[in-house]
């Protein structure tokens, strides 16, 4: 696909602007003085709770790191959440080139999972769960489960997103309940901000063919009755690194080379409108990309290829002030639709050659409702019912038949929340009901014969309980525990989508999960720290019947169950601001997995699970000569894990570094370098043991991702945002 096409698009759309937007005036660099006027945006009801939203004008890339202003968001979110909830501002990164996962891995509790390299398939792990134990939802929109084990976080923008919203452990029940990993929901950005631009243009180029364009225009008032944004993108990359190559043979050395990874290259184009007008929100948004499928790093494939084509639409209807002023209802609908052409005609990742067109649909309708009974009292509930199919059809001739299947499933959540000792003590108890029946069938091609698998039909209940206690106005004790169901997808039970092969014995997973833990925000100053945010907590889960991934024969992977598996963690989450410019954040996650299968692997740590994971960054944020500059570093250090239920091969330790800088060229022009694994570390070592003698107690393991696939070295990327 040719990269000129983007720079055309985006030429366009510039000429094509109006003239009044060039003519508005440019909004200050100058972060506004505590006697600044600001919006005070209406008082809304969450849980019996009225949060208070001031809107500040915006400070161009630096989200707060300088300026006069002591508010703490952070601050807000820790105190007030029953649920230990990371949020991810977008404006944070302005000025960077950085992706959905990129962003989520450098949370407390969060592993980034890939198959390496820029725009490749991501997904992530939270407190040592499974990708698919973690929700993925878009505007409250679910996208994990319907099919597939999860949602691929590659194929969305950062830039048309406000927030990201990442619970950790306890989830309420209209965001599918208590879990093991959580849930991670997707806010789009509506509206402009007082002082902030409505045009957004930028454009970035870097390492391996790496390059993006994006327009966003948004428009109406934030938090007003109408509001939008539409927004157009492109981003692609070659993908032609170099890596560290054992040879599959980690103990001879001889035929240890360095390697170009083949195939890896990608090209996606999105498209996004939403707009809320009074009580209605209405919303598109599309993607499509195509990529190669390098495989892994000792047979990689040069032909194989997929191309997706995703499309999500959904509106949804708010009313408030009912049952005199105590109530509020909504009602949402929703469709998504998936399309993917799998192409390995030389059999280079399934177990034969395949052309196929995988064909994925989901479409359900949700209403909630929640009534003040009392000032301290409040009760909500959630119903929502959905309808999912998939078909996967073979191209042209294959020696695999055509497989499909459907599921209904509808769910009811109820929930109480109470207030007590003088609005000190909060305290969420709920319960979450589903049922699914699943239908799986397979057709014989060349033949009239049908062969199905029996419909299968599984309700369980999901009990919930969390509290928070204030403790004066800057501490917080919290906890929440919780039954979970993880249900097999169609895909893992029925599918064959060359690289999944699906199981029909796989039972449904369920477990108990819980944690807790406490925060401090000071609301004021201490001495040079101006801002300060302290959390830590520790979190437990038992499982039955886990489901897990193992590789077959080829690059195939199949989910099976295992007997049992429990896990034991802590995290510690701490950021300071020091004069108004410099700002340290940092986190620190400690897990204990453990195998409870019978057998050999009885014991073993599971596999992709880091025991320790660190990660700190430092911006420092400067207006000499009255243009904003801001510098910044972070550090990653990650502990070896296991691809393995054996623990036989193991990826050895990480440590990364990445530095970068951002400086306003003009009132209206960021510009922003960044330099990524600045270290260029691409091989590291891994300790045998037992070591076969005295002078060969390691070898030689390249980089890699969770899974094994090899990462880049040293990457640099300049990106220029224009704000109008």
């Amino acid at each position: 696909m040719t990269r000129t096409l983007p720079y055309i698009v985006l030429l366009t759309t510039i000429l094509a602007a109006e003239p009044r937007v060039w003519a508005q005036d440019a909004p200050s660099n100058k972060a506004p003085a505590e006697d600044t006027p600001v919006k005070v945006a209406t008082p809304k009801s969450v849980s019996s709770e009225t949060i208070v939203i001031v809107e500040r004008p915006r400070h161009d890339g630096t989200a707060d790191l300088r300026g006069e202003s002591r508010e703490h968001r952070d601050a807000a979110d820790g105190l007030d959440r029953s649920a230990f909830v990371t949020v991810v501002r977008v404006q944070e990164s302005e000025g960077e080139r950085r992706t959905v996962g990129e962003v989520l891995a450098r949370s407390v509790g969060v592993t980034a999972r890939s198959m390496g390299g820029l725009g490749a398939f991501t997904s992530i792990s939270v407190r040592g769960a499974d990708a698919g134990h973690t929700a993925v939802l878009v505007d409250g929109l679910p996208l994990s489960r319907i099919a597939s084990v999860t949602a691929d976080l590659g194929q969305f923008e950062l830039g048309s997103f406000e927030t990201v919203e990442l619970y950790r452990g306890g989830v309420p029940p209209e965001l599918g309940g208590a879990g093991v990993g959580g849930a991670v929901n997707l806010i789009t950005a509506l509206g402009v901000r007082p002082g902030a631009p409505a045009l957004q243009l930028s454009a970035g180029m870097g390492s391996f063919g790496a390059q993006h364009l994006r327009a966003r225009w948004l428009g109406g008032e934030r938090g007003g009755d109408r509001a939008y944004q539409v927004s157009v993108g492109y981003s692609g990359a070659d993908g032609d690194f170099s890596f560290f190559d054992d040879g599959r043979t980690p103990l001879n050395a001889s035929d240890d080379t360095t390697e170009i990874r083949q195939n890896n290259g990608y090209d996606r184009f999105d498209l996004l409108g939403r707009m809320r007008q009074g009580r209605w929100t209405f919303g598109s948004r599309t993607s499509l990309q195509a990529q190669g499928l390098p495989g892994d790093s000792h047979l990689q494939a040069a032909d194989a290829s997929l191309t997706t084509l995703h499309e999500l639409v959904d509106a949804n209807y708010v009313r408030s002030e009912l049952f005199g002023g105590k109530g509020t209802a909504s009602a949402r609908g929703f469709a998504s639709i998936e399309r993917q052409h799998f192409a390995d005609p030389n059999d280079e990742i399934g177990l034969a050659a395949q052309d196929a067109v995988y064909r994925t649909t989901s479409t359900g309708a949700a209403t909630s409702i929640a009534i003040d009974a009392s000032p301290a009292h409040q009760v909500s509930a959630n119903l929502s019912a959905r309808l999912d199919w998939f078909r996967d059809d073979p191209v042209g001739e294959s020696v695999l038949p055509p497989s499909a299947g459907n599921r209904q499933s509808s769910s009811l959540a109820v929930s109480e929340h109470y207030v007590a000792l003088r609005g000190r003590l909060f305290f969420d108890v709920g319960v979450r009901g589903d049922l699914l029946r699943t239908q799986p069938s397979r057709d014989v091609f060349s033949s009239e014969m049908s062969l199905s698998e029996a419909a299968r039909t599984e309700w369980f209940l999901s009990p919930r309980a969390s509290g928070r206690l204030r403790l004066g106005q800057s501490v917080a004790v919290k906890a929440s525990v919780g039954r979970y169901l993880r249900v097999p997808t169609l895909i893992e039970a029925f599918g064959d989508r060359g690289f999944l092969l699906g199981n029909s014995e796989l039972r449904e997973e369920v477990g108990v999960t819980g944690d807790g833990g406490i925060v401090w925000a000071p609301a004021h100053s201490l001495g040079v720290f101006d801002r300060i945010y302290l959390e830590a907590v520790a979190f437990a889960s038992v499982s039955d019947d886990p489901i897990v991934f193992v590789n077959r024969n080829g690059l195939v992977a199949q989910a099976i169950n295992i007997d049992g598996a429990s896990t034991l963690g802590s995290e510690v989450v701490g950021s300071i601001r020091l004069l108004q410019s410099v700002t340290l954040t940092s986190n620190y996650s400690l897990l204990a997995s453990s195998n409870k299968a019978d057998g050999a692997a009885n014991g073993n740590q599971l596999p992709g699970r880091p025991r320790h994971r660190l990660y700190g960054r430092i911006d420092a944020a400067w207006e000499p000569w009255g243009h904003l500059l801001v510098l910044w570093g972070d550090a990653l250090r990650q502990s070896g894990n296991f691809v393995d239920e054996l623990n036989i091969y193991e990826l050895p330790a990480r440590s990364l570094f990445g530095v970068g800088a951002k400086v306003a060229a003009t009132k209206t022009l960021l510009v922003g370098i960044e330099v990524k694994n600045a270290a260029n570390v691409r091989q590291q070592s891994v300790e045998l043991d037992p070591a076969p003698s005295d002078e060969f107690r390691q070898t030689p393991r390249a980089l890699s991702d969770l899974h094994g696939y090899p990462l880049p070295g040293r990457s640099l990327y300049i990106n220029l945002q224009w704000n109008h």
